[in-house]
């Protein structure tokens, strides 16, 4: 689905281009998924403590086109309470086939297993849109599957054009494959080559 305004929900935008509805929404939780999710995200909040800042949010940094759709649509929502803006955590879309479902509600979202085309190398791939997650979906006899999930994009880095990472970059020379030591971003976010982020 993709929100415009508040109320209203509009589906098949993407690549399949034709109406769909919407038949469950269903609330998922694994708590050893969670307990791991907390100790890395605690590792965002240390980072932003012994830089004495918090982060920039996206619609901060260079490139960026605004801040990120899903937090704006959702503000004031109960779903918001626990999220962090200082450490760029959000909730966005994850497109994935039918038969990956199950492996990813019981071990996580994998940065190992990215496709071998992924646009932007290796990496767990989040978008704001559900149009733009249904792209990576796959029909099925139970219809299609998306997942909402929480993500902390940390240090974000923006770019306005295709780059196939290794790595989030260097802050210093925004290259994957540095020894300058001056740190790298947490997360990579495309805005600009396409009309989806």
């Amino acid at each position: 689905m993709t929100w415009e305004r508040e109320t209203k929900f509009f589906f098949g935008l993407g690549r399949r281009a034709k109406k769909l509805r919407l038949t469950k929404i269903q609330r998922i939780e694994n708590l050893q998924l969670y307990k791991e999710y907390a100790q890395e995200r605690q590792k965002f909040f240390d980072k932003a403590l012994k830089n004495d800042v918090p982060f920039h949010t996206v619609g901060q940094t260079r490139y960026s086109s605004g801040e990120v759709k899903t937090q704006e649509i959702l503000f004031g929502n109960p779903l918001l309470s626990d999220t962090v803006p200082e450490i760029n955590e959000h909730y966005l879309f994850h497109g994935t086939s039918h038969k990956n479902i199950e492996s990813v509600l019981s071990q996580g979202l994998d940065n190992r297993l990215a496709g071998p085309l992924a646009k932007f190398g290796a990496g767990v791939y989040a978008a704001e849109s559900s149009t733009k997650a249904d792209e990576y979906t796959d029909d099925s006899d139970v219809g299609l599957k998306m997942l909402l999930v929480r993500i902390c994009l940390g240090d974000v880095f923006v770019c306005n054009r295709r780059t196939n990472f290794s790595r989030a970059p260097c802050k210093s020379c925004s290259k994957d494959r540095c020894t300058c030591n001056h740190g790298f971003y947490d997360s990579v976010m495309a805005d600009g080559e396409s009309r989806f982020r």
